[in-house]
């Protein structure tokens, strides 16, 4: 169990926790978007930055370039957002029966 701990305390204090800020704003985009609230876009974009600052810090390209792509689509689809005109539900056809 104390291996548990350690890695933890080794991660706060190697990455900042930015791993995890960045984890649970993109589990709140989620929820967000899945509601049709614009604001998920906001957390994809900050979670995105907090994959940036830790892909700097373990020095990894890649994970720098793709998360600044990640940012900037949320942030265009935050500009672009339409709510939805209607419920799925409600745009269902009626039942022929």
């Amino acid at each position: 169990m104390q291996w548990i701990i350690d890695a933890f305390v080794y991660d706060i204090t190697t990455y900042y926790g930015l791993d995890w800020a960045a984890g649970l704003f993109m589990i709140l985009s989620l929820w967000r978007l899945k509601h049709h609230h614009r604001d998920g876009f906001v957390h994809a974009a900050l979670a995105a930055l907090c994959w940036i600052g830790f892909n700097l810090i373990a020095k990894s390209p890649p994970g720098f370039v793709l998360n600044a792509v990640v940012g900037a689509m949320a942030v265009h689809s935050w500009v672009n957002f339409k709510p939805p005109s209607q419920s799925p539900l409600e745009a269902a056809p009626p039942d022929p029966t």
